[in-house]
């Protein structure tokens, strides 16, 4: 498998350091903090079958290259990725010229069809801790939710925010259940 990416833009990604000491499972990283096989689109190519892991706390998406390279974690770049999908869970790119919403980089599809896409922002907020002579970091999960619809994004907060979008699209007879 190795062989058949390593010629590729897929090998295009900054040295990925770890920061912050972990000792529980309060981890910084969607689901797991092992690496799983996925998908991505990367610099308009797809790649499926990859090791990858997604760090919420910089909203990078990192790429197990291996120990026979220089450095084995790439953090690829950001512009370059269209969409990735990690078991279970699918994500795509927000671009930062999107002004309607305050967060911007990868947000996760809970629904999507062609009229309408319910989007996840995942991250975690860090919290330093001491324990003895040591000192470590724990990962809180937390989310915001947006709306695009025809073409335009809108964050939403609460269901009043929902009806506030169809009532400005126009579109009030329209009906979606968001099951939280």
């Amino acid at each position: 498998m190795k062989s058949e990416r390593n010629n590729t833009s897929l090998f295009n990604g900054l040295e990925y350091i770890e920061l912050y000491r972990t000792i529980n499972d309060k981890h910084k990283f969607y689901g797991t903090s092992d690496f799983q096989f996925g998908s991505v689109v990367y610099d308009g190519q797809f790649f499926d079958q990859v090791p990858l892991k997604y760090d919420l706390d910089a909203d990078d998406l990192l790429l197990n290259v291996g120990y026979n390279y220089p450095y084995p974690i790439l953090i690829l770049i950001k512009s370059k990725v269209e969409r990735f999908s990690l078991p279970g869970a699918d994500f795509i790119q927000v671009p930062e010229n999107i002004e309607e919403l305050k967060e911007h980089g990868f947000y996760q599809i809970l629904l999507e069809n062609s009229l309408v896409s319910l989007l996840k922002k995942n991250f975690k907020k860090r919290f330093k801790r001491i324990r003895g002579s040591t000192l470590y970091y724990e990962f809180i999960q937390e989310g915001s939710f947006a709306i695009k619809y025809d073409g335009t994004y809108y964050e939403i907060s609460n269901k009043q925010d929902v009806v506030r979008i169809w009532r400005i699209s126009g579109t009030i007879s329209m009906r979606i259940i968001i099951i939280h």
